[in-house]
């Protein structure tokens, strides 16, 4: 968790165990930042990050880098902004 002024960044890795939780954060419209690292490795059998039908929603690539080794890293952001969640009381 990263603490940026008035917000909060949380940073989640995807694996079998978390695929779920993350499944589940972008039915709920909690993501905001998708990152995504391709390796030029094919390793057999894998498991799926997006799990089941999700809701529509849009994304723009905000940036992509490329290593020699052929790894590519793609950062993609909520083309609509989520609304604010209003807490009251801390």
């Amino acid at each position: 968790m990263e603490n940026t002024g008035d917000s909060l960044n949380y940073l989640i890795e995807a694996t079998e165990k978390t695929a779920g939780i993350i499944n589940g954060m972008i039915r709920m419209r909690l993501v905001d930042e998708i990152i995504l690292y391709m390796v030029p490795v094919i390793a057999g059998n894998g498991s799926r990050l997006f799990q089941s039908s999700l809701p529509e929603s849009e994304w723009t690539c905000t940036g992509s880098r490329q290593w020699k080794d052929g790894m590519v890293r793609i950062a993609y952001g909520r083309k609509t902004p989520r609304q604010r969640v209003v807490t009251f009381g801390k």
